[in-house]
């Protein structure tokens, strides 16, 4: 599961950098957009023009940022139905752990990047399922290796950083852009608006994954 604009509502990565970042960030996600970095790459770079402390990043998203409606819900039916949720995200664990365990869900496996805080900025860094240093492909490369390993994968996503794993996916819940993409490639999906109405849609066909 991804987790910016699919599990929070809105997208706190940005949410940050509007906050936090210096002007010259809008730049380089233009640079991300058109396909000069990938959104690992860009990410290492943006996150490095902000030199604000952990505590004070991490107030701004308790106080400002939340989870789509029905989340905690949904997580539950999918242990109930003997389904592993896995978030899988490009964004940071500093700002992703915290809005998660809010929700009392500290249970959840988390695999995103790893953010360090220093005077300067904030380092950022990617590792694969190996555990080796990546730059690219994160959602696909632990995709890959849940499928590997014999999983069926139930993706969710949002834009165009998922475009990757949702086509390799099984089935897809997509929402924003990516529904467009999964009904342009013909990828089996069902597009929803919040988790009360994925718990429904997943109840409804889980059957049919296995």
């Amino acid at each position: 599961m991804d987790f910016d604009n699919t599990i929070s509502v809105g997208n706190v990565s940005i949410e940050l950098r509007n906050e936090f970042a210096p002007a010259i960030w809008r730049e380089m996600e233009k640079e991300y957009t058109s396909g000069k970095f990938s959104v690992e790459e860009s990410n290492v770079r943006q996150y490095a023009l902000i030199p604000f402390g952990q505590s004070q990043i991490q107030s701004f998203v308790l106080a400002n940022c939340y989870l789509k409606d029905g989340f905690s819900e949904f997580v539950e039916t999918c242990y109930t139905l003997g389904a592993t949720p896995v978030i899988v995200s490009s964004g940071l664990d500093f700002y992703i752990v915290p809005l998660i365990e809010r929700e009392g869900l500290k249970n959840l496996q988390i695999i995103s990047a790893k953010g360090s805080f220093h005077k300067s900025g904030i380092e950022v860094n990617y590792f694969g399922p190996n555990g080796k240093q990546i730059s690219k492909g994160f959602k696909e490369s632990y995709l890959r290796d849940f499928k590997a390993a014999g999983h069926t994968v139930i993706y969710f996503g949002d834009n165009e950083s998922d475009f990757v794993a949702a086509s390799e996916a099984d089935f897809v819940f997509a929402c924003d852009s990516l529904v467009q993409y999964c009904k342009l490639n013909s990828i089996p999906h069902k597009e929803f608006r919040d988790y009360f109405e994925a718990q429904e849609i997943l109840v409804e066909k889980f059957d049919s994954f296995n």
